[in-house]
């Protein structure tokens, strides 16, 4: 039940980091980047997306990893399309406020506060059919 509450109360009490230990997915890429080419992967999405604001050259090799969370924009769009990072949060403002426009396809007044980019709705139906 305090699942549940968390997610229906969207994150309220919590901080950034405890939403993401709660709710973060964390995946790892066993084989190369170059390896996956053309999958649709959801950690291959979010690693693409670090190396954009990181640089590629950071996300080569193998055994990569990546937390991300799933956002609720764009509206409509499939799941592998609302992958965002959790590392974009622990970049300058203005980096994160451009990424995060760009991913969510928002306008120049994009809400980088985590909570309300989160799609809450993904996981308590996720939630819901786990239990």
């Amino acid at each position: 039940m305090r699942w549940m509450n968390i997610l229906y109360e969207k994150g309220a009490g919590l901080d950034d980091s405890e939403i993401i230990r709660y709710i973060g997915l964390s995946k790892m890429l066993s084989r190369r980047v170059e390896d996956y080419e053309n999958k649709k992967v959801l950690a291959l999405v979010g690693i693409n997306r670090m190396g954009e604001f990181l640089g590629k050259e950071m996300v080569k090799g193998k055994g990569i990893t990546c937390t991300f969370l799933i956002s609720k924009k764009p509206i409509g769009a499939p799941l592998n399309q609302r992958v965002i990072p959790v590392s974009i949060f622990n970049v300058d403002e203005r980096t994160k406020k451009r990424f995060l426009k760009k991913w969510l396809k928002e306008s120049d007044n994009v809400n980088v506060d985590m909570k309300a980019i989160i799609d809450w709705d993904y996981y308590i139906e996720r939630l819901s059919n786990t239990v």
